[in-house]
């Protein structure tokens, strides 16, 4: 799915990973990160979001949006459904233009404290509301989960 030589050898050609996780997760995304050429983080992209929401299809079918502000030209909203939380961040402008300095996202009340994100795994934190984005780290879009 990712590229043939990803599927071929079970291993992606470079070294550049993190922890590998039980499901593999770190090593697709090291294959990713190493290819954007081939269209690798669009095709990690479509099918993190499009397999989230086969899972999960009564958040985005019943689920409230919710716009975010963020004083950043970043795209930035919520799903929820229930006890469950998505926050979306996507920037409006080019990678090369994206400052390399993170900013804070102010959420409403009972938003979980803890969040996950479904393109890297890093784990995040709310402190009083407030998520504190540390910046991109290579990775150009954000769907953090929340429970």
């Amino acid at each position: 799915m990712l590229g043939h030589e990803f599927c071929r050898s079970g291993q992606p050609p470079s070294g550049r990973l993190r922890a590998a996780d039980e499901t593999g997760v770190a090593v697709a995304l090291g294959f990713v990160l190493d290819h954007p050429e081939r269209g690798a983080i669009k095709m990690w992209v479509v099918q993190r979001v499009l397999n989230y929401r086969r899972a999960h299809a009564e958040l985005f079918a019943e689920g409230d949006y919710i716009p975010v502000v963020v004083k950043r030209p970043i795209l930035a909203y919520l799903r929820r459904h229930v006890n469950r939380w998505v926050l979306v961040l996507i920037p409006l402008i080019s990678a090369e233009e994206l400052p390399a300095s993170g900013f804070s996202v102010k959420l409403p009340d009972g938003a979980p404290p803890t969040r996950v994100d479904r393109f890297t795994g890093h784990v995040h934190h709310l402190s009083n509301g407030m998520l504190e984005w540390p910046g991109w780290d290579g990775f150009p879009v954000a769907m953090l989960v929340g429970e």
